[in-house]
C-alpha cells in the first residue's frame, strides 16, 4: 500500500507541475486582476482531477485479470473528464463562452465510460496464479509523468 501511495503521489505532483508550466502559471500571469475566488472556483476542478486521474491510473495499472478492463475504463473515463474540466477552466479563465464548444463532450464520453465500466463484467479468474509478465511495466509506469516534467524542465527553464 505504500507504494501505491508513494507512485500516486509522484504522479500527481508531475501532473500538478506539467499543469502548472503549460496552463495554470500562465494564466494566473496573465489574470492578475481577477478575484481569487474567480480563480479558485475555475481551477478547482482541473487541479481535483490531478488527484483523481493519479488514483485511478494508479489502481488500473495494479489491477489484474478480470479487474483490469472495469479500473481501465474508471480511468479512461476521468481523464475524459479532466480534459474537459481543463479545457472549460481555461476558457473560462480567458473570459470565453465555453458552453456549446465540443468540450462538453469529455464530460459525456467520461461519464459515459464510467458506466461501462460498471456494467462490465470482470474477466474469468484463471485457475493458476502465473507470473505477470507486465510487472516491469507497472512498475515504470508511474515515473513517465516525472520524464514529462524533466522534458519540460529541459525545455522552458524560463518558466520554472
Amino acid at each position: 500500500r505504500a507504494r501505491a501511495i508513494v507512485d500516486g503521489a509522484i504522479v500527481g505532483a508531475a501532473l500538478l507541475f506539467i499543469s502548472w508550466i503549460l496552463v495554470v502559471g500562465p494564466l494566473f500571469a496573465q489574470l492578475g486582476e481577477a478575484s481569487w475566488i474567480y480563480l479558485t472556483v475555475y481551477l478547482y476542478y482541473p487541479l481535483t482531477d490531478i488527484v483523481i486521474i493519479s488514483i485511478a491510473s494508479g489502481l488500473a495499472v495494479r489491477a489484474s485479470g478480470r479487474e483490469r478492463l472495469p479500473m481501465l475504463l474508471v480511468a479512461a473515463g476521468f481523464v475524459a473528464i479532466a480534459c474537459a474540466d481543463t479545457g472549460i477552466g481555461y476558457l473560462a479563465l480567458q473570459y470565453k463562452e465555453a458552453a456549446g464548444s465540443g468540450l462538453d463532450l469529455g464530460w459525456t464520453v467520461g461519464y459515459m465510460l464510467l458506466g461501462l465500466a460498471a456494467l462490465t463484467p470482470g474477466w474469468a479468474a484463471s485457475s493458476e496464479e502465473r507470473a505477470d509478465p507486465r510487472a516491469l511495466v507497472r512498475e515504470l509506469l508511474p515515473y513517465i509523468p516525472v520524464v514529462l516534467v524533466l522534458l519540460i524542465t529541459i525545455t522552458r527553464p524560463s518558466q520554472l
